[in-house]
């Protein structure tokens, strides 16, 4: 047991000479265990907890089709307001997109 104490006031001695060292040894660290931190709580928040519906068995999906181009995909903005505006069997509708767009067609919205 004195043998530790004497390492640790060696090495304690050692560190007050360099607080450089301290430093970055502390940044390090706290880099470190910040970064696993965050990373655990991704991949617990978006992988091992899937999102909870209250009633998941009343959730539809409404895709628009048109029959004459063979094409099946998202309704267009006009549509779903539309579709909201003239809504009689859901209880509420709502609308979300996976792709980038603009209303211009050019590089970027006016």
């Amino acid at each position: 047991m004195q043998t530790l104490l004497q390492d640790l006031r060696y090495g304690m001695r050692i560190l007050a000479k360099t607080p450089g060292v301290i430093i970055l040894i502390v940044l390090t660290l706290s880099l470190g265990i910040g970064g696993s931190t965050l990373l655990f709580n991704m991949v617990r928040q978006w992988v091992l907890n899937p999102v909870s519906f209250p009633q998941a068995d009343r959730l539809t999906v409404v895709w628009e089709i048109d029959t004459k181009k063979g094409w099946i995909g998202q309704a267009s903005t006009p549509d779903f307001s539309d579709w909201r505006e003239q809504n009689s069997v859901f209880e509420n509708l709502a609308a979300w997109s996976s792709t980038n767009f603009n209303l211009t067609g050019k590089d970027r919205p006016d």
